[in-house]
């Protein structure tokens, strides 16, 4: 017995993802079957996921930036402690 199996699919309710097969056999009737699938919970985690991710990424980029702007300042001292000096030779 040959049978087609096509799968369509659609929104329900802009919430729901339903599947339905319609197994069309060759002799006869066809028989519609729904199925539901765990795409809600999916996308929860997916979501989750990757908004972890991107916390983790935030974070890197922020704690990266403060480091650079830390060795700017320390530099930025130097510089003027060395301005300092450099002003006091002169004056003497």
């Amino acid at each position: 017995m040959a049978a087609f199996l096509i799968v369509l699919k659609w929104q329900v309710n802009l919430r729901k993802t339903k599947y339905m097969s319609l197994v069309l056999p060759f002799y006869g009737n066809v028989e519609v079957v729904n199925l539901y699938r765990g795409d809600k919970v999916m996308g929860i985690i997916l979501t989750l996921f990757y908004g972890f991710i991107g916390l983790v990424v935030l974070f890197l980029i922020i704690a990266y930036a403060v480091s650079a702007g830390i060795d700017n300042s320390k530099q930025v001292k130097a510089l003027r402690s060395e301005l300092k000096e450099i002003k006091k030779q002169l004056n003497n």
